[in-house]
């Protein structure tokens, strides 16, 4: 399982924000780790989709 480091570098790479990728990986990172259950709580998934959807936004504007 990727650790923190790895999932900020990767949502970088997809052009998401310094802010939201360090929130969003520290948040899957300790789902990972096993402190916060799957499904995630509503706060910490909205975070998460917010950076997908940066990531996946970012994605089409290079198409």
């Amino acid at each position: 399982m990727p650790d923190k480091t790895t999932w900020i570098n990767s949502l970088r790479l997809l052009k998401v924000s310094e802010e939201l990728s360090e929130q969003a990986a520290d948040i899957l990172s300790r789902q990972d780790a096993g402190e916060l259950p799957y499904p995630l709580p509503e706060q910490e998934q909205r975070i998460v989709t917010c950076a997908w959807r940066s990531s996946k936004a970012n994605t089409r504007k290079k198409s």
